[in-house]
Formats: structure tokens, sequence, C-alpha cells
């Protein structure tokens, strides 16, 4: 067991949380205490989690969060399977079984053999060689649709932070929700500073894309760095500079 998992298992069993002990326990799902820090620091009314996987971003943010709703968006079969049986009976928790893109469509998602490394697009040769394990084991077709369909300008009247982890897929995500943009005062993105994924955009990109929309960068987290201890992706907190 790696260092970093060590931490998150004490973490969990010193939390004395029944939910987290089951989620653990049931369904095999560990949450994201990594990101605990950042949630309290913010304490937002609503949590929009696009790319929630089996739930760990949301488990984190219903601890940290008491009062906040959590909306989550999970395309893959096998993942939304976990995350609308761990949450069935919360009703703090909105899900939804589709991908969030700059378009309205069904495509296929390639599924990793890590299935939170599952990417909209083609894993890349460095993406394996830097996370051992990642690899391909084939494709499923998913729907995919802009963020609006979903959120309404009124549902955002609450203080919101947008969660994107979606490896790779982020840009996309960002232009299909760019009406929404300026209600948003929170977004929180796991961005790459290499090509982990084919045609990916970087870090980089997502940064000027923001900044050209009124929002400043407030901090990078959780920084992964590879053999050589080159950076290799990290989490970007930004707050739009029009609501804080």
């Amino acid at each position: 067991m790696s260092i970093r998992k060590l931490k998150k298992l004490i973490s969990i069993l010193m939390s004395l949380d029944k939910h987290w002990y089951r989620a653990l326990l049931k369904y095999r799902v560990a949450p994201a205490v990594e990101h605990e820090h950042v949630l309290a620091s913010l304490n937002p009314d609503l949590v929009i989690d696009i790319g929630a996987n089996r739930g760990q971003f949301a488990l984190a943010a219903l601890k940290v969060l008491p009062n906040a709703n959590v909306t989550c968006f999970e395309p893959l079969n096998s993942a939304f399977a976990v995350l609308s049986s761990l949450f069935r009976w919360n009703d703090r928790v909105l899900i939804h079984k589709t991908a969030i893109g700059d378009l309205d469509s069904e495509i296929a998602i390639n599924i990793s053999n890590r299935e939170d490394s599952s990417s909209l697009l083609s894993i890349g040769n460095l993406q394996t060689e830097t996370f051992p394990g990642t690899h391909s084991l084939g494709t499923e077709v998913v729907s995919v649709s802009r963020l609006s369909n979903f959120v309404s300008q009124e549902v955002l009247a609450k203080t919101t932070l947008l969660k994107i982890d979606v490896q790779g897929f982020e840009l996309q995500v960002l232009q299909g929700a760019a009406e929404l943009l300026d209600k948003i005062e929170f977004i929180y993105v796991e961005c790459s500073f290499m090509e982990l994924y084919r045609d990916q955009f970087l870090a980089s990109d997502i940064i000027s894309f923001l900044f050209a929309r009124g929002f400043r960068l407030n901090g990078v987290h959780n920084t992964s760095v590879n053999k050589r201890g080159i950076a290799v992706q990290a989490d970007f907190l930004f707050a739009n500079k029009k609501l804080i």
C-alpha cells in the first residue's frame, strides 16, 4: 500500500463517520479526503461534481459541508451503479448518468483498467507510463451533454463550487458551461502539465480560458509528480473575481 493510500485509510478510520465506513466496507469506495481542506475553506452551498466516478469527492463534500447539496455527473455504467446505490437514500445528492462536454451527443468513452482514469479521449502512452495500470480495457458508448441542460442559472443563485475531474476533457466541459460561469463562484479542476490523453488541453489552456472570463487562480493542490520528480498534474482552484 502506498503512503498516500495509507494516509487516506487512517483519515477514514479516525473520522468516526458512519457513511464513510459504509462506503468503504460495502462499496469499497474511499472518500477523497485530500480535498477536505479546500472544501472547508470555500464552504459552498452547492457542489457540482463532474466526473463523480463512485462518489469519492461527494463523500468528502457531504461530511465537510453539512448544509450543502451535491449534484453528480457520471457516465460509466459500473461507476454509476455504485454511485447511485451509495447515495440512494440521501436527499442532498442528485445524480445524472451522463458525461458533460461542449455538445449533446453520444460518444465512446475509453475505459481504463483503473476506472477513474477513463476518458472521452484516447489514453496516451505517457499516461500508462506515468500511472501504471491505467491502460485501456475497451470502450462504452455514453451520452454527453452540456451542463446547462441540467443546471439552471436560478440554481446557481447559491454559492457554487464546480468540480471537474474528467481526464483531459476539462476545456470542453468549461466551453459547454460558458453561459453559466458568470454565476459560479469557484471552479476546482484537475489539470495536466503534459499530454496524458491524446489531443487534451493542458493546464495553461484552462488557465487562459478562465482568466479571460474573470477568474483568478487561488491555489494549486495535490500535485502529482513522475519518477523523475517532474510535476504531471494538479488540482487548480479558481475564484470568480466578480462574485468573490
